[in-house]
């Protein structure tokens, strides 16, 4: 069976909510992920934007995780995957992240689901710095065009 690494940044970065989907996922280590950021499209997403940092949670995760994950994520539709080489404290290796598909534009977050990536950032022991930053620019760049997740209705 292969070690498959997972980086979270957003819901599932709260272990609690990670642990109900993925009994079988391993907290390994946080990373600090350059030249991306953390933006909120409804749902928590991360774009590529030089000169900025996006704070991941690394995760072990099993085959039936990554398919708990899948549905989660609503992958295909919704997030795609993306594969990224960097450095743990273990070595080099590659790291699966969902990234959300283009179509979607920036929007706030529903008030339940962003106390849950707050819990996260508590449970990895993050600044919240970037978090909020994120938040502030989802409300400020709202267009109307963000993902609408009937599990986080407001």
């Amino acid at each position: 069976m292969a070690i498959t690494y997972y980086g979270a940044y957003g819901a599932n970065l709260n272990k609690e909510e990670m642990q109900v989907r993925c009994p079988a996922a391993k907290p390994i280590e946080a990373l600090i992920l350059v030249d991306w950021t953390l933006v909120f499209k409804g749902v928590a997403d991360m774009i590529a934007d030089a000169g900025s940092a996006i704070l991941i949670g690394i995760y072990e995760i099993t085959e039936t995780c990554e398919r708990a994950l899948d549905h989660y994520e609503g992958y295909p539709w919704l997030y795609k995957k993306h594969y990224l080489n960097v450095a743990l404290s273990r070595g080099p290796t590659q790291i699966m992240i969902y990234v959300m598909q283009e179509h979607y534009d920036f929007g706030k977050p529903a008030s339940k689901y962003f106390q849950i990536i707050d819990q996260g950032y508590d449970d990895w022991e993050f600044d919240h710095a970037l978090l909020n930053t994120a938040l502030r620019h989802s409300i400020q760049n709202d267009r109307g065009d963000s993902y609408k997740s009937p599990r986080w209705e407001d």
